[in-house]
């Protein structure tokens, strides 16, 4: 079994959720001055995390927050969903995105109290396309029409028009 409070090298999706065992006065304190010290992370981008009051989701449930507003696998929520369910207060979850580079292990501290790791669904890898011969050269796009004799004289016949009435134009106004 891998520990869950090791970042990793990559940069799938993941999320690291705690507990903020503070009033709530006292949370954006905290948030501001102390949240990457608690953590034990050496690098920390506060864009990358977010901190949310179990009441506001408590329609829908954290586990399927999780699930269906985030993106995490099932698989790695599941397991945890009837915890999840049940927490109350402040939590925070410290995304993939906030860690930096990764290869190094999260340290929590109080006043965060570690609730779970939680990952994107693996994907499969991207496949190159076979090469075959039909897919093969450029496609050229559909030709236009040949423009026709009488659009041809059409386009003459205004052109000489706008011409004669310029020029007539021009001899009024000399005149006057």
């Amino acid at each position: 079994m891998t520990d869950p409070l090791r970042i990793p090298l990559t940069q799938d999706r993941a999320i690291w959720l705690f507990a903020i065992d503070l009033p709530d006065e006292q949370v954006d304190a905290f948030l501001e001055t102390g949240l990457a010290a608690a953590l034990g992370a050496a690098e920390l981008d506060p864009a990358q995390v977010e901190v949310i009051d179990t009441d506001t989701i408590r329609l829908i449930g954290l586990a399927t927050y999780l699930t269906e507003a985030n993106g995490m696998d099932d698989a790695t929520v599941a397991p945890d969903a009837v915890l999840l369910d049940s927490l109350k207060g402040r939590l925070l979850m410290v995304f993939r995105a906030a860690l930096g580079t990764g290869g190094t292990h999260l340290s929590p501290q109080a006043p965060l109290r570690f609730i779970g790791h939680y990952t994107e669904p693996a994907t499969g890898p991207i496949l190159p396309m076979p090469a075959t011969a039909s897919a093969k050269g450029v496609l050229e796009g559909p030709r236009g029409k040949p423009v026709s004799d009488a659009a041809m004289s059409g386009r003459i016949a205004m052109a000489v028009l706008v011409f004669l009435f310029i020029f007539t134009a021009v001899f009024i106004w000399m005149a006057s």
